[in-house]
């Protein structure tokens, strides 16, 4: 049996009639992510017991070196299916056909939790499995990946940006980088750029480390085939001991179960190992950069994955303190960070910016005791469009729109494969379906609707000419085909639609135009009771697991533009009150707030 033929892999069909990803119910996701966390914590803790208890520098309370939401997860949903597929199919060879790139399981050179992105999981465990399963390669299939978002536009590109940073950088590029007093500098964000422009005016500097410590993390040869077979046995006994009891409710067989193990063995494995290789490397490299700096304080947009989780040792090995910005509108309104501590800024930082008190306060629940939250806002061009006008001109003529108002569809409906983050999803076919079923329902409203896909591409299989295809028939629908990010063309908007309470979210809000959020509690859902109440008295929220949302969503849109925006200033008092609670907290200056708790701490250092 060809297992693609029998089971599609391809999920941008409209059609959830025998595809492989459909075999596990998605309404079961979260009881399945639940049980893989619990085995996984307690690897987590016999990993750091053996490996790391006496010499490696963390702030949470629990070592987390393997994250739950993604790879593990990912890998046992498609192993519980194979099996599921096996027992239907007894006695049958089950052949698995992929091409070169998606046999290709690990990035070139990385020592880490996240795959190739067209890796084909069913393949990998397919492969350590054996019998009945056997994997053929298909024809090499040359595909690159480019995501290019800023825009062309020179206007919209300097528009984007606060004007002190303009100046800042130009005084960079004209060879005034020096500055009296220096910090560390590891990565940037809108809100960093912002601080380090504040700090300049106060005499402070910043010194950037992240290449230099970058050559220094993969200057090591170590090769993935290179496996330490030591490290590999022990930390699959570790695996298989735990894994007992996700066998048994699972009915999983020996083989099934194992191969689990050993991918998840090698995996960390490659990390143990090249942690170690690397930690003294990494210590030593920032003991010689600490001569640069002044104060011994790193600034960060967030230490991530591997190279993050060893950078921050090598920081914090060197008593330097870690101070990062949160990125996106998401903490304290969407129920995934719930579950991403052990993926998020909080892990590696001493301090942390936050956008407002929701996300404040959820991050000082973590367990990361050491960790100071402080509220600086929103990055100024989230919430400041300068030349609003100019710029929408602008759109509106390279974009041929000539009618008004106009609705853009801002879709944040992801297929995504190797980096697929649980519970909170769907399967990518009920995904790419509800993406129809809204486009559709979107034709048939009295105005013209603009819409844009997420610039990510994580299969090999092309999205993109089966949304252009689909929309052929339907009336009043324009793709945007570009790449560039949202908020250079957010201008265009009268009324805006989106599905996700991240970082799209907050160019939304700072537009302030008519916001519709289409919610589902098997989605990326909204957090808890009180936070869908603040969003449904803010904005117009319409629920699609709900029967029915299509009709509601196309009567509301109907309404004359003017109704609309009544309806809209009538909630203009309840997004003034939680502004600063959940959303861009409007009258706060990120730069100066942050530069202050900086220049703060350094007051303390004797």
């Amino acid at each position: 049996m060809d297992l693609f033929k029998h089971y599609s892999y391809n999920p941008f069909i409209d059609s959830s009639t025998n595809y492989i990803d459909n075999i596990i119910d998605y309404k079961h996701y979260k009881k399945i992510y639940f049980d893989i966390k619990f085995f996984i914590k307690n690897v987590n803790h016999d990993i750091k017991n053996n490996f790391f208890k006496d010499d490696f520098f963390y702030l949470e309370n629990e070592f987390k070196l393997i994250p739950t939401k993604r790879i593990v997860t990912n890998l046992f949903i498609k192993l519980i299916t194979l099996q599921k597929i096996k027992l239907k199919h007894l006695n049958e060879n089950i052949q698995i056909k992929c091409s070169h790139q998606e046999l290709e399981y690990y990035n070139k050179g990385y020592s880490g939790f996240n795959p190739n992105r067209y890796a084909n999981q069913y393949a990998w465990i397919a492969e350590k499995i054996g019998e009945p399963f056997t994997i053929k390669k298909k024809i090499k299939k040359k595909h690159h990946y480019f995501h290019k978002t800023n825009t062309k536009n020179q206007f919209l590109r300097i528009a984007d940006i606060k004007y002190s940073n303009i100046f800042y950088e130009l005084f960079i590029k004209l060879g005034n980088s020096s500055s009296d007093k220096n910090i560390f500098l590891f990565s940037k964000n809108s809100i960093v750029k912002e601080i380090i422009v504040e700090l300049r005016k106060k005499g402070i500097g910043v010194y950037e480390i992240k290449n230099e410590l970058h050559k220094v993390y993969y200057s090591s040869n170590y090769k993935q085939e290179n496996i330490d077979k030591k490290i590999f046995k022990l930390v699959f006994d570790i695996c298989k001991s735990h894994s007992k009891k996700i066998q048994e409710k699972y009915n999983l067989e020996t083989k099934f179960i194992c191969s689990f193990c050993e991918i998840i063995s090698e995996i960390a494995t490659y990390y143990i190992k090249h942690l170690n290789i690397v930690k003294h490397k990494l210590r030593e490299s920032v003991y010689k950069l600490r001569s640069k700096i002044d104060f011994p304080i790193c600034l960060s947009s967030g230490l991530f994955g591997g190279f993050g989780l060893a950078v921050s040792d090598a920081l914090l090995f060197n008593n330097i303190e870690i101070f990062s910005s949160e990125h996106g509108l998401t903490a304290g309104n969407s129920i995934d960070p719930d579950e991403s501590s052990d993926e998020n800024e909080a892990k590696t930082s001493n301090y942390l910016f936050c956008y407002n008190y929701a996300s404040k306060k959820l991050y000082d629940s973590y367990k990361n005791t050491k960790l100071k939250t402080f509220v600086v806002g929103a990055p100024t061009n989230t919430k400041k469009i300068k030349f609003k006008l100019i710029q929408r001109f602008i759109n509106r003529l390279r974009l041929n729109v000539r009618k008004s108002p106009i609705i853009f569809y801002v879709s944040h409906n992801l297929q995504l494969n190797t980096e697929k983050y649980y519970p909170y999803t769907k399967s990518n076919p009920i995904i790419f379906k509800d993406e129809l079923k809204l486009l559709k329902s979107l034709s048939k409203v009295n105005k013209d609707v603009y819409f844009k896909l997420y610039p990510t591409e994580q299969y090999l299989i092309e999205k993109l000419p089966v949304i252009k295809e689909f929309i052929k028939k339907l009336k009043n629908l324009f793709l945007i085909e570009s790449q560039e990010d949202f908020r250079y063309i957010r201008t265009l908007s009268d009324i805006i639609i989106t599905q996700s309470s991240e970082s799209t979210l907050e160019w939304c809000i700072g537009l302030d135009v008519p916001l519709i959020l289409l919610n589902s509690d098997y989605y990326e859902p909204l957090r808890n009771e009180k936070v869908k109440k603040i969003f449904r008295d803010c904005f117009f929220v319409f629920n699609y697991d709900n029967i029915g949302w299509e009709k509601k969503l196309i009567d509301f849109l109907n309404k004359p533009y003017s109704e609309i925006m009544m309806l809209w200033n009538k909630k203009l008092k309840y997004r003034k009150k939680y502004d600063n609670e959940h959303f861009l907290s409007l009258n706060k200056d990120p730069g100066k707030i942050g530069s202050n708790h900086i220049i703060n701490y350094i007051s303390t250092i004797k």
